[in-house]
């Protein structure tokens, strides 16, 4: 009997540490494959978005093996003597619905907020930024008014890993305080396709054209930046990320190289 019984606990011992090596392994192995595979949504956090919020789908490819995007727009007021020192203001998120856009309602705004001063304001730039003191106090319907850290923690993880396409991005990022890899940035002002050249042959320099050409020369029938109430930082996004995903391919054929923007 005592022999039975040490063969029957050896046994179960065996199975119980056999099925907790299986049940560890699994585990491991579930957690693996979904590193490797990646979440099939993104969750976005409370902002305004022009056709709903909630989970949001993988943004589509034209081509296998081309990143996701995100299109990012800053607006800016002025702090310190003259205005002459940037601040964020509002910042504006927007992704592609479809993988060839060309309506603005192809589009979704998936982050989008007011940005409470740091420093003092001393110049709102409204003609150019839209924003006011009521704005910058109150916010906007549908676009929550939020401190500085936790519109930089939140753009900072979800364009980790994105592709970013804007214009001049270097003075959004700069506002932010966040760096971006240069290989995962895409500058309409710096794609010299959409650049203009000055001067003779030889000597011919490119210079930096204004988004709203831009526009207007890629996207049939856009308009943007067209009123007296200054840029719409979701408005230019969308440009920017339009005029990216018509040239996607062969943008991505000219990519090369590393380092932080």
């Amino acid at each position: 009997n005592n022999r039975r019984s040490m063969n029957w606990l050896t046994e179960s011992w065996r199975f119980i540490t056999l099925g907790g090596f299986v049940e560890i392994f699994g585990s491991v192995l579930e957690s693996i494959l979904r590193l490797l595979n990646g979440n099939d949504k993104d969750k976005i956090p409370p902002g305004r978005g022009k056709i709903g919020w909630g989970e949001v789908p993988s943004l589509p490819k034209a081509t296998i093996g081309l990143p996701e995007a995100y299109g990012l727009d800053c607006e800016m007021v002025g702090v310190r003597a003259g205005g002459r020192e940037s601040q964020l203001a509002r910042v504006t998120l927007v992704m592609a619905l479809v993988s060839s856009p060309v309506r603005q309602s192809d589009f979704k705004v998936v982050y989008d907020v007011i940005v409470k001063p740091v420093k003092k304001v001393t110049d709102y730039r409204t003609k150019y930024s839209g924003i006011n003191k009521e704005i910058l106090s109150e916010g906007l319907p549908g676009v929550p008014l939020v401190t500085f850290e936790e519109a930089k923690k939140v753009v900072g993880e979800m364009i980790m890993g994105k592709v970013v396409v804007g214009h001049a991005l270097m003075n959004d990022f700069a506002v932010l305080h966040l760096r971006h890899p240069r290989v995962l940035t895409r500058d309409t002002a710096l794609y010299p396709p959409f650049m203009s050249s000055q001067g003779k042959k030889k000597g011919r320099r490119m210079m930096q054209r204004k988004l709203k050409y831009i526009v207007e020369e890629e996207l049939d029938g856009w308009r943007i930046q067209a009123g007296e109430g200054g840029h719409c930082s979701a408005e230019d996004a969308a440009a920017a990320l339009g005029c990216y995903l018509k040239r996607r391919v062969e943008w991505e054929k000219s990519v090369g190289g590393g380092g932080e923007g």
